[in-house]
This record gives C-alpha cells, sequence and structure tokens, in this order.
C-alpha cells in the first residue's frame, strides 16, 4: 500500500475514533467568518498532489488567487500540518478556506491582515510584531541545499566556498540566522523560489537555496534546469516550526485557544496519528519553545 493510502485508512481511523462522521457540518458555526490559511509547496509536510492544476510557473500560480474550502482541498493539499489545521479547527468549531500562495506574498498578506493563518512559519523578532506563534509543531533537523553550476563555478563543499557568491532564494524566506544573517553571504531575494532558480540557471546568481531538498529537485526538474547540480556540501541547523497568527485579525484570546488545542491534540495522541498516517516519525511537543503561554517560564532559549 502507498503512502497516500496508508493515509487515506488511518484519517479514516481518525474520523471513526474522533466521532466525526456526519458531524463535521451539524456543529459549524455558519455565523462565524472561515479562517483565510495559505498554503504553499512543502513536501511531505505540505504536498500539493495534483500537477494538473499547474499554471505557466507552476501548481502555486495555477490555484493563486483561488479560495478554497475543506471539501475541495481535499483533492489539492495533502500533509500532516493541513490536517493538524482542519481538526484543529473543527474542534474549535470553526471553518477554513485555503488559498495557494507564494510564501513571500503570504507574509505580506499576514502582516497586512488580509490572511489569518499561516503554516509552518519560523519565528523571528521581526516577524513577532504582527503575528502570533502557535506551538511548535516540530523542532527538526533541517539542512539547506545548494543548487550551482558546479562546470562553472565548482562543487560547494564547505561553508566559506559559498563566500563571495551570490545565492538566491524566495523573498521573506528564512532558513538559519548562519546564512541569513551571515555579513559574508550575499542573498538576493525573488518573487517565488522558482524565480529564483531561474535567475541561477540565467546566470543572474549562482547558487540557488533551499531548506527542502524534495521541492528543490522538484523545481530543478519542472524548469528543467540540466546545468545545475546539488553541491555536496549542506548547512545542517535546528530551528522550531509553528503556526502564524496574524494580529490584525486574531486577538492573543483566540492565538491561547488554539494554542491550547493544538497542545491537546499532542496529548491526545491526535498528532502522532496524523503524522504516522503519513509515514512520517511523530514530532513531540515541546512547551520549552512555546512563544505564547510558557515563554515566561522557559529555561531554554
Amino acid at each position: 500500500m502507498n503512502r497516500y493510502g496508508i493515509r487515506l485508512s488511518v484519517v479514516f481511523g481518525l474520523v471513526v475514533f474522533l466521532g466525526l462522521a456526519g458531524t463535521a457540518n451539524s456543529h459549524a458555526d455558519e455565523g462565524n467568518e472561515a479562517i483565510r490559511a495559505a498554503f504553499r509547496s512543502y513536501p511531505p509536510a505540505m504536498a500539493l498532489c495534483c500537477n494538473s492544476l499547474d499554471g505557466p510557473r507552476g501548481a502555486e500560480d495555477g490555484l493563486k488567487g483561488k479560495w478554497l474550502g475543506e471539501d475541495e482541498i481535499d483533492f489539492v493539499l495533502k500533509g500532516p500540518w493541513r490536517e493538524i489545521i482542519s481538526e484543529a479547527m473543527r474542534r474549535l468549531d470553526r471553518k477554513v478556506t485555503w488559498q495557494a500562495q507564494h510564501f513571500g506574498d503570504s507574509i505580506q498578506f499576514l502582516q497586512a491582515g488580509e490572511l489569518d493563518l499561516l503554516p509552518r512559519v519560523f519565528w523571528s523578532e521581526e516577524r513577532e510584531h504582527f503575528a502570533w506563534f502557535v506551538g511548535p509543531i516540530e523542532s527538526e533537523e533541517l539542512q539547506v541545499y545548494f543548487l550551482i553550476n558546479k562546470t562553472k563555478l565548482g562543487d560547494i563543499k564547505r561553508i566559506e566556498d559559498l563566500y563571495g557568491l551570490r545565492l538566491a532564494n524566495e523573498d521573506k524566506a528564512l532558513t538559519t540566522e548562519e546564512i541569513d544573517a551571515n555579513e559574508r553571504f550575499r542573498i538576493l531575494r525573488f518573487p517565488s523560489r522558482r524565480e529564483a532558480l531561474e535567475a541561477v540557471s540565467s546566470g543572474q546568481a549562482d547558487v540557488f537555496i533551499d531548506s527542502n531538498r524534495d521541492r528543490l529537485l522538484n523545481i530543478k526538474k519542472q524548469t528543467r534546469a540540466a546545468n545545475l547540480e546539488l553541491a555536496s556540501y549542506s548547512y545542517r541547523y535546528s530551528r522550531p516550526t509553528y503556526l502564524a497568527l496574524s494580529k490584525s485579525t486574531v486577538s492573543v484570546e483566540e492565538a491561547i485557544e488554539l494554542d491550547v488545542m493544538v497542545e491537546t491534540m499532542f496529548e491526545d495522541g491526535t498528532v502522532s496519528l496524523i503524522f504516522n498516517g503519513y509515514g512520517l516519525r511523530a514530532p513531540i511537543y515541546r512547551s520549552d519553545l512555546s512563544r505564547l503561554r510558557y515563554r515566561k517560564i522557559s529555561k531554554k532559549p
């Protein structure tokens, strides 16, 4: 049975276990305005499953500007982050409407109050000015990967090999401070990852960087960037990821309510069941990394 087959069977078990069958619509409060959530490609946490929806510049553009309800999103977006959000909002008696957006756009919309919820976001001091951070959902070991024209520039075998090169990344995207805030690196920002990669292919930049290897290779395949290869070196780091809520549209009380619900879903096994359904290792809830409720008593940075 493939991963999605496993996912369907486990999620069915989750539905039975939680007693959801036939009740979702009856419990929804029609008077509540739907939570506006954005999504993007970040497999397997958030995986766009329908290549037929590709637009001129990829799947996200094919869906861009279209708000999708929970029933519609089932045919478009898979992954544990989506299911955690949907289940948490169901328990809070709230509806969710989804839209595909480039990450840089999502951050701007969140800040402007044109978006309520953005999944899988790194905390930063700048972002905390306009967003509440729920969770974390995961605190995982990550890597920054580098795509480069080895024939022209050689391989990257250590971090020092990147000094003096022009690194291309998506606007507003963060990896780790050791790269993002390192004055030795010159990072060029583009509206989308696809455009960042195309800049490297055309020689406007030297190296395409991404913290998701599967996404990087998928974009390389879509753009037919045969001249670019994955560098031998990758930078390892650890950073927690959160659900970000707009302070312009969500009160601190509502943010804390969702934060409590997420912790409850960790405690009752729902989060483990969802992650295991995708064949993924379930994360452990880290209250010491909380930005909302445990921050004042945290003993770790």
